[in-house]
């Protein structure tokens, strides 16, 4: 996918951003070291802010707080403003029983940025616009809908829940795609309203750099849907959205933003020294 294979000095150089490297072992032993008690906290929490699927069973919620705890910890200890995680190398690790997706999502809407699949371009961008806009989520061009003129935009767990529409529902995974234990995850549709997408990416000759589009989230929900997710049209007619979209060189991640914020990307942009190609 294109996602791990970042120079990181040449991309502190270009954003500013600094990418560290935490260990499994650091993020294993913050989850172990979360304590019942707080995990029970996040627990009763979660039951009050969430409708809480049937098959989450008590203990595979606990250990999915315990997960979430011990990601606040390295995020909180480091001063992390962003994070990039592939969830099956965790999956894939017995010391990891559970995964923390709804931790990502929570992390997110409080202002961490993320980056799917260690796609630390997709986390600086959604960390910077949550900055510049006042709130950011990260999400993916999952797949088109050419009749309907409109894009599927969805990833595996994560999303801002101050986008979503309705009380988000808490619901029973089975790890990462064929790795990992049961883990707790938050599914919800979004709000619809007007967007702006943004992605923050690499092209040629090693050139960090913005691709921006407006566009409207559509009212949708998917059934029986277990991610954060919304169906995007795009101001552009799509098929010539998309000729553009790959034309610049965009990513499957990208950061979205409510209104026309245009003005304050073309902005950073400037500031920042990137290139920026508006569609």
């Amino acid at each position: 996918m294109g996602d791990f294979g970042v120079d990181e000095t040449l991309f502190h150089r270009q954003t500013g951003a600094h990418v560290q490297h935490v260990s499994l072992q650091e993020l294993a032993e913050a989850m172990a070291g979360a304590s019942d008690g707080d995990a029970r906290r996040i627990v009763e929490e979660d039951r009050a802010r969430f409708d809480i699927a049937d098959d989450l069973t008590e203990s595979e919620h606990l250990a999915s707080a315990k997960a979430e705890l011990g990601l606040r910890r390295v995020v909180s200890d480091r001063g992390l403003g962003a994070i990039a995680i592939h969830y099956e190398v965790l999956g894939h690790d017995p010391r990891f029983s559970a995964l923390p997706f709804a931790g990502v999502t929570k992390l997110l809407t409080e202002g961490v940025g993320f980056g799917g699949e260690g796609d630390i371009t997709s986390a600086a961008g959604v960390a910077a616009m949550g900055l510049l806009a006042g709130e950011s989520t990260f999400t993916e061009m999952f797949c088109m809908d050419f009749e309907g003129g409109a894009i599927l935009m969805s990833h595996f767990a994560e999303g801002n829940l101050n986008f979503a529409s309705g009380k988000p529902r808490l619901v029973r995974r089975d790890g990462w795609v064929g790795s990992g234990g049961p883990s707790a995850s938050i599914a919800f549709d979004f709000d619809p309203g007007p967007v702006t997408l943004v992605n923050l990416t690499i092209g040629a000759g090693e050139k960090v750099k913005l691709i921006a589009a407006t566009a409207e989230i559509e009212p949708y929900a998917l059934p029986g849907g277990q991610t954060p997710h919304c169906k995007l049209r795009p101001d552009l007619d799509l098929e010539m959205f998309l000729d553009a979209y790959l034309y610049y060189g965009g990513s499957h991640h990208v950061a979205l933003v409510r209104g026309n914020q245009l003005p304050v990307v073309d902005k950073f942009a400037e500031i920042s020294g990137l290139e920026l190609f508006v569609i």
